[in-house]
């Protein structure tokens, strides 16, 4: 049985410690810093709290969209969706044992929280590349959109996911915590990274926030046989909203199968007759060209939970 969490006593007194300082006062990289700290749960079960510092100077217009999307309860309750080289929560809650959009539906929608009237005539932060678009989306804060003063990296980055891999200005609620480079995210300047998780929260290396998060992504994303997970959310050369289309990429055989009406993976994915229609061969097609839209899910009925955001003052 793998491993729920650890040292959730010993980070708890990290925790405190790092909220008992003025962390803006703070300067780093040429930029102020405030602390925030994710919390997560497993199946409902035991915290565990993760840390993070926000880079306030380099994307000030991307953290107050995040710090309002945040205090306003936005970010409750919603499920990591991706554990793929990167943590990935904030697109989705969990509603009668399945994954539901959070952009327009149940409670503290994205679309409740940010709509015409919080983003009319509004500037997001003090420059003219960070907005709301006519559809609610951010513009803003990284170098392929023209802003050239977020130099962040993508190891350990906290980082604001375009909802459109082609549009660059379609940033809304979907955070990720990144790990060097994947298969979505290989450029830092195609993204708006925010901040980094902290690599020395906590006087055992393995106990800091950094090496926690990894070891969940380790626990999580295979199950006991080394099978993958998969939600597929890109068909036919269109992105997907809805959270279905599962796989599983099998350890023994290296092969992807479809899952069945028992939910059972049984139907091995190898030509037009494995799953309805010409779905075989497009999803083989498609899973090696288009593989940024596989998400890794946690294995088996795990279910990993935001439970709530809290920012130092």
């Amino acid at each position: 049985m793998k491993k729920l969490f650890k040292g959730v006593l010993a980070l708890c007194l990290a925790v405190c410690c790092l909220l008992g300082v003025t962390s803006c006062d703070v300067i780093k990289n040429g930029s102020k810093l405030q602390k925030v700290t994710v919390t997560l749960s497993v199946n409902g079960g035991e915290q565990q709290d993760f840390n993070f510092e926000l880079y306030l100077n380099l994307a000030p217009g991307t953290i107050d969209h995040f710090t309002h999307l945040a205090t306003e309860g936005y970010y409750d309750n919603t499920v990591v969706s991706n554990l793929k080289g990167h943590v990935e929560f904030g697109a989705y809650y969990l509603a009668d044992g399945a994954f539901k959009s959070k952009y327009d539906q149940g409670d503290k929608s994205y679309a409740s929280i940010i709509d015409a009237t919080y983003a009319a005539n509004k500037t997001v932060g003090p420059f003219s590349d960070a907005r709301y678009d006519a559809k609610f989306n951010v513009v803003g804060e990284f170098a392929a959109n023209g802003y050239t003063g977020n130099t962040l990296t993508l190891d350990g980055a906290l980082v604001l996911k375009r909802e459109d891999l082609e549009e660059y200005n379609s940033g809304r609620a979907t955070m990720a915590i990144t790990f060097g480079s994947d298969t979505y995210f290989t450029n830092a300047s195609e993204f708006a990274v925010i901040g980094k998780i902290l690599t020395d929260d906590a006087e055992d290396e393995d106990e800091t926030s950094y090496n926690r998060l990894k070891e969940i992504m380790k626990d999580y994303a295979e199950d006991e046989h080394g099978n993958v997970y998969y939600n597929y959310t890109y068909v036919s050369n269109e992105r997907k909203d809805e959270y279905g289309n599962f796989f599983m990429l099998s350890e023994e055989t290296g092969a992807y199968y479809a899952m069945d009406e028992n939910g059972e993976y049984t139907i091995e994915i190898v030509d037009d007759e494995s799953v309805d229609g010409d779905a075989g061969e497009i999803l083989l097609e498609e899973f090696s060209t288009n593989a940024k839209y596989l998400n890794v899910l946690p294995y088996g009925d795990t279910v990993i939970t935001v439970t709530k955001i809290v920012f130092a003052d």
